[in-house]
């Protein structure tokens, strides 16, 4: 089961590819983005290793029970609450974002809500599977997908439209140092990592300086290629005016001989399929966090079922309510301030799950 813990970290790299990561990375191209994608890989590894070490020392437990065995009850269950509202944003961003994006590209005339509706049933549908079916739906998805998408890497780097001229006059810009906004989002890339928290009830890994480099260079190369290549095809002045960034970059590419000749469709449902994949993960998370705050017996699986069904649901109206209230330029703003904010609390939970561990240590 050790290969799993590389899938949850392979498929938040690979959805970050589209949505706000992109956009924001760009915006603050001037202001640091550059130096921050350098920085990144040290950051995110250095957190990532220190997480998966500590977890060591609590096989097969989730948060839940880490934090109910080692602290007061009210303080465990407010951490909880806490780390759940922070995923379900993160859960929110990309399910309103890529109904929006399929709006926009694939189906202009069908009503917003409808999209959403499909989407949520689908990932509400997998979100339901035990943890170990979800880590089995996400091995198939980067089967499918993964081919696809170093396809569509090659065709953007080897397309002669590609100005490389603009991409060495974005990297002029690597002495900016990088402000919050751009380390937050380039460290993002990393933070597949965090959802242990669950799935180390069923799998564990501890990275040794091998694995920790072969992640750091993919996600180095994944930075680079979400920030650079909109900037070669854009130009440095005017790609920030774009929404979606990648999707339009997407959408400049040609398959002459293909079945498919506009990349951009092949693009966007290959990252709807990883995208879903990832928010089930994510809602997955969510729902066994908060059951955590209720004290059920393992051996009353039906209850938790129920549970977990009410949560689900909750979560689908939360975000057909979102999507009904929130328009793009309001999500992007909002993903500003959260982006810091998740930082910070994704730090402070490696380090409490890290003091626990030596505390259970000693």
């Amino acid at each position: 089961m050790k290969r799993y813990f590389y899938y949850l970290v392979f498929v938040h790299m690979l959805v970050n590819g589209i949505g706000h990561t992109p956009r924001q990375l760009i915006e603050n191209r001037f202001h640091g983005s550059v130096l921050a994608i350098f920085i990144a890989p040290f950051i995110g590894l250095f957190f990532m290793y220190i997480f998966s070490k500590a977890l060591s020392k609590f096989p097969k437990a989730g948060l839940p029970e880490i934090l109910h065995q080692s602290l007061p009850r009210w303080l465990a269950s407010i951490l909880l609450i806490h780390f759940s509202i922070a995923w379900l944003f993160a859960a929110l961003d990309r399910l309103v974002s890529f109904s929006f994006i399929i709006k926009r590209f694939v189906n202009p005339d069908m009503p917003i809500i409808v999209i959403q509706i499909g989407i949520i049933f689908v990932v509400g549908m997998g979100a339901l599977l035990k943890t170990e079916k979800i880590l089995y739906l996400l091995e198939m998805l980067l089967v499918i997908n993964v081919l696809f998408i170093i396809f569509i890497f090659f065709k953007a780097y080897t397309n002669p439209l590609l100005s490389w001229k603009d991409i060495m006059a974005a990297g002029t810009f690597i002495k900016e140092p990088p402000n919050l906004i751009s380390l937050s989002a380039a460290t993002y890339i990393f933070s597949g990592y965090i959802n242990m928290v669950v799935f180390n009830r069923v799998c564990h890994n501890v990275l040794t300086w091998k694995k920790n480099l072969f992640l750091g260079i993919l996600g180095f190369v994944n930075l680079c290629t979400i920030l650079f290549i909109p900037i070669g095809y854009h130009g440095i002045d005017v790609v920030d005016d774009f929404t979606y960034p990648w999707v339009s970059t997407a959408d400049a590419l040609r398959m002459e001989f293909g079945f498919i000749e506009r990349a951009v469709f092949l693009y966007i449902f290959i990252y709807i399929s990883i995208s879903i994949g990832s928010v089930i993960v994510l809602w997955h998370t969510i729902s066994e966090l908060l059951k955590g705050l209720f004290k059920i017996s393992k051996k009353k699986p039906n209850i938790q079922k129920k549970l977990s069904v009410v949560f689900i649901c909750l979560f689908g109206i939360l975000t057909i309510v979102s999507g009904q209230m929130v328009d793009e330029i309001f999500l992007y703003k909002t993903s500003t301030y959260w982006y810091n904010i998740r930082m910070i609390s994704e730090y402070l939970l490696v380090f409490l799950v890290y003091i626990l561990a030596r505390r259970k240590k000693a």
